[in-house]
């Protein structure tokens, strides 16, 4: 379960305040959306859920764990594809074996399925993608990640129509 409890966030000084004693829980294996007009802090949110942003005031509990911690326990169960990101210039093979490490419950069919479906080969530069298909990479990785909690930005911003159907 992720809980926010009482979170102040604000940019700067206090006069940008994006969030004012805010509460929120999220159990495990739930779909929720986010929807607001720009700037109203939804990206913000997902930063501090990740423990990338720290509240001002109150925290942020993922199983228990104090995300501004950045504790591994709590991390492990956690990923975040955000709007915007740049990848690494490599190979898309030697980024998974890089980065799956860390997510103990990553699973190489769900990784296959993805990039068969999106028809991209793993052993594909991915800084010579275009930016849908870095998307499509970055999305494939994702979800074999296996995590309880997949935090998404925009997800299908940059994907064209068929892109994000699938």
């Amino acid at each position: 379960m992720i809980q926010v409890q009482d979170v102040t966030f604000y940019y700067g000084d206090e006069n940008k305040k994006v969030f004012n004693r805010f509460c929120l829980q999220l159990e495990k294996n739930k779909v929720y959306g986010l929807l607001g007009e720009n700037g109203t802090g939804k990206s913000t949110l997902l930063y501090l859920l990740m423990g990338l942003l720290r509240p001002s005031e109150g925290r942020i509990l993922v199983d228990g764990y104090d995300v501004s911690r950045r504790l591994r326990k709590a991390l492990q169960q956690m990923y975040i594809v955000p709007e915007e990101f740049t990848l690494p210039q490599m190979r898309f093979a030697d980024y998974v074996a890089t980065y799956r490490p860390f997510y103990p419950a990553f699973s190489d069919e769900i990784l296959r399925r993805c990039m068969d479906e999106f028809h991209l080969p793993l052993d594909v530069r991915i800084d010579q993608l275009s930016m849908g298909d870095k998307k499509k990479a970055l999305m494939s990785f994702a979800l074999a990640t296996n995590v309880p909690y997949l935090l998404m930005d925009e997800p299908t911003n940059g994907l064209d129509v068929l892109s994000k159907k699938q």
